[in-house]
């Protein structure tokens, strides 16, 4: 509670935990990648469809949410073929990603406005990661095809951690790696386990976007704020509202967050 009050609170000059007032980035934004910045989801439902199809599963958009959305290739296969041995689910899941990438040369394309929110973001001296829980392959192929690859120095992928997403330490290691505390970090997510693992990171704040949940869902799961996409107005609006936009010396984009498709 009280790292999230740091963020709201309108206290004038106040600093964040571990803010020295010395040079270099004094926020950062830690991304997920898919249905975040990412319009993936769809080529996942599809490959996900097609792979569990031929071995007897069907999956709907119903399925794809409750069980697979937002979850780590290993939770995943357990889930759906709990008596297939451990080794040949990994046999699997490697099968579907290269199925997955095989339909995203074609099919992928960025969530609206995410190329431009992520260029205003390092504009302003923001640190910026991605912090996902896809393999490091469908990760590199999927923000390179979207364009948004040159903007990150930093990914994180969930199972290069010791736990994946919704535990806290993708975020935790993203966090690490930009040297930025975790207090000093706002996350994007777009699934109710992404923001679960903002939340028990204690992350300043949790936004998540509506790009396949609901308000409901993503507020259920601890999220503190949601909006459309990162072209939504409110978006802005919401960072202006914490006390690090003057903090961090952020300046409103002059034309807003423009669609990118």
């Amino acid at each position: 509670a009280a790292r999230w009050s740091w963020a709201v609170g309108a206290v004038s000059g106040m600093r964040a935990p571990g803010d020295s007032g010395g040079a270099g980035p004094k926020l950062a934004f830690l991304f997920d990648m898919d249905g975040t910045l990412v319009d993936s989801d769809p080529v996942h439902l599809e490959s996900f469809a097609a792979h569990f199809g031929s071995h007897g599963v069907t999956v709907d958009e119903h399925y794809f949410r409750e069980n697979i959305h937002g979850r780590g290739n290993a939770e995943i296969f357990s889930i759906s073929f709990p008596e297939v041995p451990e080794e040949e689910r990994k046999k699997m899941a490697v099968q579907r990603e290269k199925l997955y990438r095989s339909i995203s040369i074609q099919k992928l394309k960025s969530i609206n406005g995410a190329n431009a929110f992520v260029q205003w973001a390092k504009s302003q001296g923001v640190a910026v990661a991605v912090v996902t829980n896809s393999v490091r392959d469908s990760a590199d192929c999927c923000l390179d095809l979207c364009g948004l690859n040159h903007f990150f120095d930093v990914v994180v992928c969930g199972p290069e951690c010791v736990r994946p997403k919704p535990y806290p330490e993708p975020y935790l290691e993203g966090a690490s790696k930009i040297n930025m505390p975790i207090e000093r970090c706002i996350v994007f997510e777009d699934s109710p386990s992404g923001v679960k693992a903002g939340v028990a990171a204690k992350a300043a704040a949790v936004i998540g976007l509506r790009s396949t949940q609901t308000d409901a869902s993503l507020r259920a799961a601890g999220a503190h704020y949601t909006v459309q996409d990162f072209s939504d107005p409110a978006l802005v609006a919401f960072l202006k509202s914490l006390s690090f936009w003057e903090e961090a010396g952020l300046r409103e984009p002059q034309d807003g967050i423009t669609s990118d498709n």
